[in-house]
């Protein structure tokens, strides 16, 4: 359980409006950079039913970064942009499929070494699964490591332009 907690960590951001609907949906599209070529700061989409974002540092790709994604909604008839902040599915997926099929070769390769098809001489191979599991795990720790300022500066962009008045 823990490991699906350290893949699929999730943590949660909401934000209240000082401004109408279009109001709020145009002063963050105003901050958010969009587009085929991102530039430094936030890029993303943004739109009354969706807003997905995430940091663009120049010259720097960081596909663990964490995205936010949510949407506006009305409560208590204020405007409030509420979602999380995560890594981006398409990353989960890979590093799913990575985890799986290294815990599988994980397997063979033991059963195979236990049925004797690997002789004992060659039981080293057995690392290899394992070194690879562990490799996806320091891989998704270091791009934590390096994007940990990330949600602060999307935080402060969304509060930048919902907040102010």
């Amino acid at each position: 359980m823990r490991l699906l907690n350290y893949l699929y960590w999730s943590q949660p951001g909401e934000y209240t409006s000082n401004y109408p609907l279009p109001d709020a949906v145009s002063r963050l599209k105003g901050l958010v950079h969009s587009g085929f070529i991102p530039r430094a700061g936030v890029s993303g989409r943004v739109s009354e039913r969706k807003v997905q974002l995430y940091r663009v540092i120049p010259l720097w790709a960081n596909s663990f970064a964490p995205v936010f994604v949510g949407k506006f909604e009305s409560v208590n008839g204020k405007i409030v942009l509420s979602g999380f902040y995560s890594i981006h599915f398409a990353v989960k997926t890979f590093m799913t499929i990575w985890f799986a099929i290294t815990l599988f070769g994980a397997l063979v390769v033991l059963a195979c070494l236990a049925t004797g098809i690997i002789p004992p001489e060659n039981a080293i191979f057995v690392l290899i699964p394992f070194g690879m599991f562990a490799f996806g795990l320091v891989l998704i720790k270091m791009g934590q490591l390096f994007s940990r300022g990330d949600i602060e500066y999307i935080r402060n962009v969304i509060g930048k332009a919902l907040e102010d008045r």
